[in-house]
C-alpha cells in the first residue's frame, strides 16, 4: 500500500486521542503526527490534505451527586452509584421496606476541525468542540426506623445538573529557520446550566416537600438526614454550591531539531462564580433544620485561579529506517488558588484562602517501530513523580503586636475514616505513576478507492499516593502568631488502572469513517489511613477493593471529507 493509504490511516487519529489524554502518553511520544499534535504543534507541518471532520461522542460515567465536583466520593469506600435493595421482614413489621438509588452522569461531545495548506510550510488547524455533561440522580424507597417502636419513612428525591463547555483552538505551523515549529492557541468557556432537585418525605404523620440538595446515598446510617440513627437508608447533606462561568486560555509552542522535538503549553483557569448556602427558617428539630429553608445566594463569589507550566522535549537515541529509540523529559509547575471576592467588586477579597502548589518530573523512555504498508507499533514506558504542597491560610489578628499575620487555619481532626470535605491546615502529598502505552496501527484492506484499517491502544498504570495532612491551633505571643501543630492524618493509596481503545477507519474516495469503542476503565485499590498524636496512633484503617468500573464503556463516530 502506498504513503497516501498510511496517511489516510492515521489522519483521525487526532480527534480519536483527544478525549483520554488524562493517562495517555502516546500523543508525547508516538511517531504519528495526528497524535502528537495534541503536544507538539509544529506536527500540523506533516500533515498535507485539507481535511474537514466532524466527531460526536457518548459515555456515561458514574456520579454520587456532587454539583460542584462531579467525580467527587464522599470517600474511598463508595464505590457504587447505585443499589436496589428490598429487606427482608423482621418480627413487628407492618410494612415492607425497600432502598433504590442510582445516579450517572451522560457525556455528549461534538467536535469539528478544519486543516488546511496555504503554503509548503504555513498550515494550520482550526477546532471547535462542545461538551454537555448531563447528569441526573435518583432516590426511593420506604426506610425502615427502629426505636423504641418501628416507623417507616417514604420518600422519593431526584436531582437534575448539567455543565456546558465550549473550547475554541487555533494551531499554525511554520519554519523558524529550517526548524519546523508550531504555535496554538486555545480558548474555553464552562458554565453551569440547570439545576433542580426535589425531595418529598413522609416523617412521623409529617409530610415534607425541599428543594435540599443530598449526595452519597448508602444503605448505611451516616449523616442521619432524617433525624435518625437506627435507619436503613442514608446520604449526606450538601449545604453549599457554586453555579457561574469558568474560563481557560492556552498557548503551546514547539520546535524540532535533528536530536530533539521539544513543546512548552501555559494554561490558565479562572472563573468567579456566585455561591449559594442553605439557610435554615428554623431549627427546632434537626427535620426543620435539614429541610425547611432554602439556598440563599452569597454576596461572595467563589474566586478560583489556576496556573500550569510545562516544559518536555522528546529526545531521540537512537534512529534507523525501522525503528526509533527515543527519551522523553517532562517537567511541570501548577499552582492553584480559590478564595472569596465580593460580587459586586472582585477586587475586594477575604484573607481567607486554599491553594496547593504541584511540581512533577517525568521520564518515558519510548520505541517506535516502522512497517510497510502503514503498519506501526508505539510502545512508551511512564515514570513519574509529583509533589504537591497544600496549604489553608487565612489572616489572624493579634492585639498584643498591633498587627496581623497570614497563618493555617485551625482544624480539628475527626478520630476515624477519612472523608473528603474534612479540613485540615496543611498538607504534603507525594504521587508516583508506572505505566506503558502501546499503540498498533494495522492496515486490514486497501485498493486505491477504498481503505480499511484498525487501531488498539492500551494503557495500564499502577500509581501510588502518599499525603499527610496536618491539623492544629494557632495561639498570640507578644511577638508573634504561632501555629501548633496537634495532629496528623497519614494516607496511602495504591491503584491499579486498565484501559484498552479499538478503532476502526474505513476511507472511500474523499470520505472517511472511523469508529471508536473505549472499554470500560477498570481499576483496582487498596487504601489506608493513619490518625494520630505526638502520643501515638489514634485511629487507623486498611481497605482493600477487587477490580471495579471506574468509567463506563464510550463510542465515538468520526466523519471526515477531504477538500
Amino acid at each position: 500500500m502506498t504513503k497516501p493509504y498510511r496517511a489516510a490511516l492515521a489522519v483521525l487519529m487526532l480527534l480519536f486521542i483527544l478525549p483520554v489524554q488524562k493517562w495517555a502518553r502516546l500523543f508525547f511520544v508516538g511517531s504519528n503526527p495526528y497524535l502528537s499534535i495534541i503536544a507538539f504543534p509544529q506536527s500540523v507541518l506533516e500533515m498535507d490534505k485539507n481535511m474537514l471532520w466532524f466527531t460526536a461522542s457518548y459515555q456515561a460515567l458514574p456520579w454520587w451527586g456532587d454539583v460542584d465536583e462531579p467525580f467527587n466520593r464522599p470517600n474511598e469506600s463508595y464505590s457504587s452509584t447505585e443499589q436496589n435493595i428490598s429487606f427482608v421482614k423482621e418480627p413487628g413489621d407492618t410494612q415492607s421496606s425497600y432502598f433504590k438509588h442510582y445516579a450517572y452522569m451522560s457525556v455528549i461531545e461534538g467536535q469539528l476541525s478544519i486543516f488546511h495548506k496555504w503554503a509548503k510550510d504555513i498550515k494550520g488547524m482550526l477546532t471547535a468542540r462542545y461538551t454537555l455533561d448531563s447528569m441526573y440522580g435518583s432516590a426511593v424507597g420506604n426506610l425502615r426506623v427502629e426505636t423504641n417502636t418501628i416507623q417507616y419513612i417514604p420518600f422519593d428525591y431526584s436531582v437534575n445538573h448539567s455543565i456546558h463547555n465550549f473550547y475554541l483552538q487555533g494551531i499554525i505551523g511554520f519554519r523558524i529557520g529550517n526548524n519546523p515549529s508550531g504555535l496554538k492557541l486555545g480558548f474555553g468557556y464552562e458554565n453551569t446550566g440547570n439545576l433542580a432537585s426535589v425531595f418529598n418525605m413522609n416523617v412521623n404523620g409529617t409530610a415534607i416537600t425541599t428543594d435540599r440538595l443530598v449526595w452519597g446515598w448508602s444503605s448505611s446510617p451516616c449523616s442521619h438526614i432524617f433525624g435518625v440513627r437506627h435507619v436503613n437508608g442514608d446520604a449526606w447533606l450538601q449545604s453549599s454550591y457554586s453555579t457561574g462561568p469558568v474560563y481557560q486560555y492556552d498557548i503551546q509552542f514547539g520546535t524540532t531539531f535533528p536530536f530533539a522535538k521539544f513543546g512548552t503549553r501555559f494554561r490558565y483557569i479562572t472563573g468567579a462564580q456566585d455561591q449559594f448556602s442553605w439557610k435554615s427558617d428554623n431549627t427546632n428539630t434537626v427535620l426543620d433544620q435539614n429541610f425547611n429553608g432554602e439556598y440563599i445566594k452569597n454576596v461572595w463569589s467563589k474566586k478560583t485561579d489556576d496556573f500550569i507550566y510545562r516544559l518536555y522535549g522528546n529526545f531521540i537515541l537512537q534512529r534507523t529506517q525501522a525503528y526509533s529509540i527515543n527519551l522523553l523529559l517532562f517537567g511541570g509547575y501548577e499552582r492553584y488558588d480559590a478564595y472569596n471576592a465580593l460580587a459586586e467588586n472582585l477586587e475586594v477579597q477575604t484573607d481567607s484562602r486554599e491553594s496547593y502548589t504541584t511540581f512533577v518530573i517525568e521520564a518515558n523512555p519510548n520505541v517506535n517501530i516502522f512497517g510497510d504498508k502503514g503498519f506501526s507499533i508505539d510502545l512508551a514506558a511512564l515514570i513519574e513523580y509529583s509533589h504537591t504542597r497544600f496549604e489553608n491560610l487565612y489572616d489572624r489578628w493579634n492585639s498584643l503586636i498591633g498587627g496581623s499575620k497570614m497563618t493555617y487555619w485551625s482544624t480539628y481532626i475527626y478520630e476515624g475514616a477519612e472523608y473528603w470535605w474534612e479540613d485540615f491546615s496543611y498538607a504534603d502529598e507525594n504521587f508516583l505513576d508506572f505505566g506503558a502505552d502501546v499503540a498498533l496501527s494495522i492496515p486490514l484492506y486497501g485498493t486505491k478507492t477504498e481503505r480499511l484499517g484498525l487501531t488498539l491502544i492500551l494503557f495500564i498504570n499502577t500509581k501510588f499516593t502518599f499525603k499527610t495532612k496536618t491539623y492544629g491551633t494557632n495561639y498570640n505571643t507578644s511577638t508573634d502568631v504561632v501555629f501548633d501543630p496537634v495532629s496528623y492524618r497519614d494516607n496511602y493509596k495504591r491503584e491499579v488502572w486498565f484501559n484498552s481503545i479499538i478503532g476502526l477507519m474505513y476511507q472511500w474516495e474523499r470520505f472517511t469513517l472511523r469508529i471508536e469503542f473505549y472499554e470500560p476503565l477498570i481499576y483496582s485499590l487498596f487504601s489506608s489511613t493513619k490518625v494520630r498524636n505526638l502520643t501515638g496512633v489514634l485511629f487507623e484503617q486498611e481497605k482493600s477493593q477487587a477490580w471495579a468500573v471506574q468509567e463506563g464503556s464510550k463510542i465515538a463516530v468520526t466523519l471526515g471529507y477531504e477538500l
